[in-house]
């Protein structure tokens, strides 16, 4: 009983937080990834924007997109691009391949379409491989000024829940000399009972909870930047960045559960600076092991089916 007690003392202590600001870009609906590849299928379709509430759309404008993250190494993944011109996805149907590699904010270049493409594979990287410090490294590399979780988060706290896992750890295993750092016979007691109190990370009042139209929800804002996420299910609603080129705005449909425990928007429409439109429709995310995506390793395998032919391309894909 004095375990469980301990454990949601401690669950409480670590969960009862405002988010920072990494941590609003991580999806929080999705399983801890751990596969060692992550397929996602997508239609990008330019959208009319006469008509934009009816969700029409321009005729043939469309790309059917893959992308691939291969796990090279723990929490690293390397990005590779497929655009194909149907959506049977065949290799024979494939239009063009890109190593983009492991993503950084470097590689998107300072201008209004740079912009647009750090926004947007930032974004992809935080729903789709729950990796939110490429946002965080974007976001700073256009002037808001955020810190990542490892520059906010308290050290002294950090130790003592590390403390308290090794204690749950010795417990199981039957340990019965090992003391709870939160036990009144521990010799630092009092002190540890105050650090539990304290927050995990530092709140720099940039995410706040509130109440939007359909229930709480997390804002943040911070300079150029604004984002609400629904607090029960941890779906983003609507991002926002002003910058020197203009804005850009994200608005998300709802979301579902996929297979491999995902949770992800049906889709969601990404507005650029020019105020054009494109929908971004999730077809299929899967989580694959390594002997299932041998072909889109090996360049020699789908380059005899690469034509030199005009194709769709939003600005949004590099």
């Amino acid at each position: 009983m004095k375990i469980f007690l301990l454990g949601l003392l401690l669950s409480r202590s670590v969960f009862s937080y405002v988010p920072t600001f990494e941590s609003f870009f991580r999806n929080g609906g999705n399983a801890q990834i751990e596969p060692t590849a992550v397929f996602v299928s997508a239609i990008l379709t330019k959208m009319n924007a006469n008509n934009i509430e009816k969700k029409t759309y321009t005729t043939n404008e469309k790309i059917y997109v893959r992308w691939v993250w291969d796990k090279v190494a723990e929490g690293d993944y390397r990005l590779r691009q497929f655009l194909f011109k149907d959506k049977s996805l065949a290799k024979e149907s494939i239009l063009e391949v890109k190593e983009l590699g492991k993503l950084n904010a470097s590689l998107f270049k300072e201008t209004a379409i740079g912009n647009e493409q750090g926004f947007f594979y930032s974004l992809i990287e935080a729903l789709f491989i729950n990796n939110s410090s490429l946002m965080v490294d974007y976001l700073k590399k256009v002037g808001i000024e955020i810190f990542p979780n490892k520059d906010l988060i308290n050290e002294e706290k950090r130790k003592l829940l590390g403390e308290l896992k090794h204690f749950f750890v010795e417990k199981k295993n039957g340990s019965e000399e090992i003391v709870s750092p939160l036990s009144p016979k521990h010799e630092e007691y009092q002190d540890n009972v105050q650090l539990m109190r304290r927050p995990l990370y530092e709140d720099q009042g940039v995410v706040k909870l509130e109440l939007c139209e359909n229930g709480p929800c997390l804002h943040a804002k911070k300079d150029g930047f604004e984002g609400f996420l629904n607090d029960i299910d941890r779906s983003f609603i609507k991002l926002q960045l002003k910058h020197n080129a203009g804005s850009l705005e994200v608005s998300f449909s709802s979301y579902r559960k996929m297979p491999g425990n995902l949770y992800q928007p049906v889709s969601f429409v990404f507005q650029d600076h020019l105020d054009e439109f494109t929908q971004v429709k999730i077809r299929s995310i899967r989580v694959w092991s390594e002997s299932t995506y041998k072909f889109y390793q090996d360049e020699k395998k789908y380059s005899p089916y690469l034509r030199d032919q005009d194709f769709f391309r939003p600005n949004l894909l590099l």
